[in-house]
């Protein structure tokens, strides 16, 4: 494992280590969650669109509102859409 240290500018931007960015998929940029830890530091992970398999389940629930199953459907394929756009 490698150790890397990271500088933060002005403006609290970064860059982050080549191989971690596309080990985890973010060669080309992306979104991160950053979790402050307090003393002992932060915890940076990318946040990643659900997998369809995720989006099939979550649709094959009950309806917990007043919609349709087919109008959370596109719902929730017009959110992904639009997030994967970013």
């Amino acid at each position: 494992m490698k150790a890397h240290s990271m500088m933060l500018s002005k403006k609290r931007q970064s860059v982050f280590p080549e191989d971690w960015c596309e080990r985890e998929g973010l060669a080309h940029g992306g979104l991160l969650n950053v979790i402050d830890l307090g003393p002992t530091g932060l915890l940076i992970r990318p946040l990643r669109p659900p997998s369809p398999e995720t989006v099939a389940a979550l649709l094959a629930e009950p309806a917990a509102s007043a919609h349709s199953p087919e109008e959370i459907r596109q719902i929730v394929e017009r959110a992904l859409r639009e997030v994967r756009a970013e």
